[in-house]
């Protein structure tokens, strides 16, 4: 019986050269298989997808903001990860949980009136 998991068979030369293409140009995977099918015809859609996640850099669902409003210090490790450590995307998440931060010590104040 076969290991449906095996990569025996799969030719990764082709998959890197079309890797190395579309990191070089502004073109989509399904941009060069409409042009150059040459290119992708021995590579699945399934693999060039994988292999360019380089363009996936924003955070998921939420804004890089909200992620660290909702969530604090926990948002903010999920838009570094997310977002391969993209200062621009860190610095909202960070500034969204100073917001809550803050919002949560206003309302504490409000509710408990000033310590004395």
């Amino acid at each position: 019986m076969s290991d449906p998991f095996s990569l025996s068979g799969f030719n990764f030369d082709e998959v890197a050269e079309l890797e190395a293409y579309l990191a070089g140009s502004d073109k989509s995977y399904a941009e060069v298989k409409a042009e150059d099918a040459v290119l992708v015809e021995n590579v699945s859609s399934g693999a060039a997808i994988a292999m360019n996640t380089a363009t996936m850099s924003d955070p998921p669902i939420f804004s890089a903001f909200m992620l660290g409003c909702l969530l604090n210090v926990v948002g903010i490790v999920i838009v570094m990860l997310t977002t391969e450590m993209d200062t621009h995307y860190v610095m909202k998440s960070f500034w969204g949980c100073v917001t809550s931060s803050a919002l949560y010590v206003i309302l504490w104040v409000l509710s408990n009136g000033m310590p004395r």
